[in-house]
């Protein structure tokens, strides 16, 4: 038992003295200097977002196969295996027939665009209705996110172009990236940093070769930082 008492009451001491230890370490002081450095890119596409929306009575298209057979008629619009159905709605209407609603969306490339809505028409029949519901020309979430890394690189580089501008004006201060705190705008619907400002193309003139635009804009506070003279970390912890 002594034995026991006297092992943790070593421990407790240790501890103590490590504890004052950590307290008498002298942190050094650093001469900082602090900017603010932004960057744009525009994030540009070829592609568009397209929406389908179908609109049909059960009875001309069967609830338990509707999924398959509106997967299988959205490949005569495009080609592609990219489709996904994003609502799919059953309701009554007023006369007691059941009726669903279904939206669609892929991501086409230009070439993919011109006839969609012709497409959709050929495949309408009385009691289901295929109508092109919306094309979005702005870039994707892919997209804008490889832009936002090239601008977030962009700010790394000024960064370290600034601290090797400092070294060359104070050659004996050892100049180094000591911080980067990327500054969030407004909150939008997407992820990180990013600003964006849509530039909008006509559907026909997209199919031309036209790309559409957004630009990403970062923002952050760069913090360069060099050790102080040892005579000055002395005064300046007294």
């Amino acid at each position: 038992m002594r034995k026991v008492c006297l092992a943790q009451l070593l421990t407790a001491t240790l501890a103590i003295f490590a504890i004052n230890a950590q307290a008498d370490v002298v942190q050094p002081l650093l001469n900082q200097v602090n900017l603010q450095m932004s960057a744009e890119k525009w994030a540009t596409t070829n592609t568009a977002n397209v929406t389908v929306a179908v609109d049909a009575a059960l009875d001309k298209l069967g609830l338990t196969t509707a999924n398959v057979e509106i997967l299988k008629k959205l490949q005569k619009i495009a080609n592609t295996p990219d489709w996904h159905i994003t609502q799919f709605v059953r309701s009554q209407d007023k006369t007691g027939l059941e009726q669903l609603h279904v939206e669609a969306e892929a991501r086409l490339p230009q070439n993919s665009l011109s006839g969609l809505r012709d497409a959709a028409k050929s495949i309408s029949k009385p009691g289901e209705a295929y109508t092109i519901d919306n094309i979005d020309f702005t870039p994707s979430m892919a997209e804008i996110e490889q832009t936002a890394a090239d601008v977030r690189n962009q700010i790394y580089n000024n960064a370290k172009q600034e601290a090797a501008r400092l070294n060359q004006q104070y050659p004996n201060a050892h100049y180094f990236l000591y911080t980067i705190d990327f500054i969030s705008p407004s909150p939008i619907s997407r992820p990180g940093p990013i600003m964006m400002n849509k530039m909008i193309a006509l559907p026909g003139a997209a199919g031309n070769g036209m790309t559409v635009s957004a630009k990403v804009i970062q923002t952050a506070t760069v913090t360069i930082a060099a050790q102080t003279p040892v005579s000055f970390q002395s005064v300046g912890n007294k």
